[in-house]
């Protein structure tokens, strides 16, 4: 019977400790409307400049990996067709030259 009492006192005291906290943290910040007013315009501020830096990283990020992408398929469509096969006219072998 006394666990349950101590369980139950634990309990009380650590949902007071945490209510006081909240409270005691607040009252030292300040925290009133105005302040309330003022982080939630700072807040939307930062939130815009990201929204808009985030936007331009992935205009330029897609303009790169275009970039990329084309230059890859200019590469592979210059190796196909700059292939010159190989033929026997203009294969020429020659004799090397030995030591008797």
């Amino acid at each position: 019977m006394a666990s349950a009492a101590m369980a139950i006192a634990h309990a009380v005291l650590n949902a007071a400790a945490f209510t006081g906290g909240n409270y005691l943290a607040k009252y030292l910040a300040g925290d009133n409307d105005k302040a309330a007013l003022d982080e939630k315009t700072r807040h939307d501020k930062t939130l815009e400049a990201f929204q808009t830096a985030m936007a331009k990283y992935q205009r330029e990020r897609t303009q790169i990996l275009d970039w990329i992408n084309t230059n890859e398929e200019i590469t592979r469509t210059h190796r196909r067709t700059a292939r010159t096969p190989i033929t026997r006219s203009s294969f020429t072998a020659r004799r090397i030259p030995t030591r008797d």
